[in-house]
């Protein structure tokens, strides 16, 4: 028989979530044009409003959001059912699949800051989904404390039920949800006015903290079942077929019962065969497939330069007219800053300050456009274009400083490097979670996990450095840098997606993924500069263990290591959190797990 939650813990749980569903609403009613898509109430009544602008589309923004919500309720409510045994594991598992549906709904959001009709009713669907499953998840959680996450109406009339009644068994809880609901409304507002973008993450914030908060231990360990609910066993091998054909008192047989008809053998093998676990995962896999899809056309499929850094060299009287012709050029695709001489501006590019430097040149010749193409060549079509168009009548003439090793052709090497560092990091630890389940019993072999995962790491740089610079000379001359960096990148993975599987269970894997692959790829800079990607994943790149480890490889085979004292940083924080976390993690599970039997082993 196991212990029952505690009730402390399912009123935070309850709290946080309703904290999410604040900021989803203020979200979608914001951003998404004027609908809720967790109190399905206001949908409603807003789409009864027929003198309202944009009726038409007001109406078909609820109705998406309410399918959404209800298909989604229905989804959840089937993969977390009501009784015990793996409930809780079932609701964590919808609780990931809520915050997985909230990064959908912010990569949605930075595909475009405003959206068409297809791409904002797509947004409204994942958010809907996102609310719907979070207050399924919550009800399961909820038990009969008629706590609601999504809408305040129903704990209102509760509360007020309660307190005339004299009752205040749940009013703790409640008050703690409505409360937080607006808290989380005006938090999201907040952060909306500083980036629109800010919403849907302030909701997948909320969720993880609810997600880490949610008891680890079931109600009962068994449902019990009352003696007369209990089937008799037949007595005899025919007792069972007797009953079967004994005809009843008209003479006929009595019917066969549903799990004796093809129909009936046919669902009963479909249950077998897709069990409501196994259908989750599935769905997890689906929407993993769609983000990934969505991650990588939304990064690539039309590259724009924006802000892009350029030195400028220019007599005193012209250079300023010069820069603020180019900061000028209708969608500020460049950053233009001085540069007093043309050795500083050399440096400043092979420094990587600047992604190139413009030399003007007097009397209407061609100018001189520095740049370092092993820095990305895309960058550097890119800015060619952008000068050509802005000022077709001046020629400009293109001097590489630094172009790519011949054997790197267009100088991404550095960057299928990372991918395979990153990788190889994150499936290291999903190996030994598969082996030695997700959890280790105790911080000891936690640590010992951790040191084998050093040691791994150190044989994958140094196995990356041997490919790329003995093996095929794409980045030759760094062999003891690119071995470090690439030991650094693979135990950041490794050790992240430990922490992941630790704090989630196997759900950690997918989670891994989403943030090391769909995510991290695309954003990285490897098919095209940071400069050239969409803003949100231009701001995500730089934070990931992805990009870190794309700038570090690149600027220390092609720039001499310099611009990299953030990307050391980025590295070495996910290592060290992913170490900590894990070991806080294994720590803290093993002050409250009951004995183990003797003889027991875990990995």
């Amino acid at each position: 028989m196991r212990a029952a939650p505690s009730s402390t813990r399912l009123a935070v749980t309850a709290a946080l979530l309703s904290f999410a569903a604040g900021a989803g609403d203020a979200f979608a009613f914001v951003e998404l044009g004027g609908v809720f898509t967790a109190n399905m109430t206001g949908s409603l009544v807003l789409s009864g409003l027929t003198g309202r602008p944009g009726y038409g589309a007001l109406v078909a923004g609820a109705a998406t959001a309410l399918a959404a919500f209800l298909a989604a309720v229905y989804a959840a409510s089937r993969a977390a059912p009501k009784r015990p045994g793996p409930r809780w594991a079932r609701i964590r598992a919808v609780l990931v699949a809520v915050v997985v549906l909230d990064l959908a709904v912010l990569v949605l959001k930075s595909v475009s800051p405003a959206p068409g009709t297809a791409l904002r009713l797509l947004t409204l669907a994942a958010s809907a989904a996102a609310m719907g499953s979070q207050t399924a998840a919550a009800r399961r959680a909820a038990g009969g404390s008629g706590v609601t996450t999504t809408f305040v109406t129903g704990t209102l009339t509760s509360l007020a039920q309660d307190a005339a009644d004299g009752c205040s068994r749940h009013a703790a809880v409640r008050v703690g949800a409505v409360v937080m609901l607006l808290l989380g409304a005006l938090t999201a507002s907040g952060a909306m006015a500083v980036d629109a973008r800010l919403g849907p993450a302030v909701a997948a914030a909320g969720t993880t903290v609810a997600l880490l908060a949610l008891p680890r231990r079931g109600l009962t360990g068994r449902a019990h079942r009352p003696p007369d609910a209990t089937p008799r066993r037949p007595t005899s091998p025919n007792q069972g077929a007797d009953m079967a054909e004994t005809p009843g008192p008209d003479g006929r047989s009595p019917a066969r019962s549903p799990a004796a008809t093809p129909l009936g053998r046919l669902r009963a093998e479909a249950r077998d065969a897709i069990t409501p676990r196994a259908a989750l995962v599935m769905l997890g896999v689906l929407i993993l497939e769609l983000a990934f899809v969505v991650s990588y056309i939304g990064a690539f499929h039309s590259p724009t330069p924006e802000r892009i850094p350029i030195a400028v060299v220019a007599p005193e009287p012209e250079r300023r007219t010069v820069i603020d012709r180019l900061n000028g050029i209708p969608g500020e695709p460049l950053s233009g800053r001085p540069a007093d001489s043309v050795a500083q501006a050399r440096t400043m590019v092979l420094e990587r300050e600047v992604d190139a430097a413009l030399l003007v040149a007097p009397d209407g010749r061609a100018d001189r456009l520095l740049v370092a193409s092993a820095g990305g060549p895309s960058g550097v079509q890119a800015l060619e274009r952008v000068l050509r168009e802005a000022d077709p009548s001046q020629p400009v003439r293109i001097t590489d400083l630094r172009p790519p090793n011949e054997a790197d052709g267009r100088g991404l090497a550095p960057f299928y490097l990372a991918v395979g560092l990153v990788v190889g990091g994150y499936l290291a630890s999903a190996a030994a979670s598969a082996t030695y389940g997700a959890r280790p019993a105790n911080p000891h072999r936690m640590l010992i996990r951790l040191g084998a995962l050093a040691v791994l790491s150190v044989l994958s740089g140094l196995g990356g450095a041997i490919v790329v610079d003995l093996v095929f000379d794409a980045l030759p001359g760094h062999f003891a840098a690119l071995w470090w960096i690439g030991a650094l990148t693979t135990f950041a993975a490794a050790a992240a997606g430990m922490a992941f599987q630790v704090l989630l269970g196997p759900m950690g894997i997918a989670l891994s993924v989403l943030i090391f692959v769909v995510l991290g790829n695309p954003s990285a800079g490897g098919v095209y500069p940071s400069a050239l990607l969409p803003p949100f994943w231009r701001d995500l790149g730089p934070a990931l263990p992805n990009g870190a480890s794309v700038t570090l490889l690149r600027n220390y085979a092609y720039f001499g290591g310099h611009h990299t004292a953030t990307a050391w940083w980025v590295l070495s924080a996910w290592a060290a959190g992913g170490a900590l976390a894990s070991a806080l993690a294994a720590r803290f599970r093993r002050g409250h797990r009951p004995p183990e039997p003797a003889g027991a082993t875990e990995g």
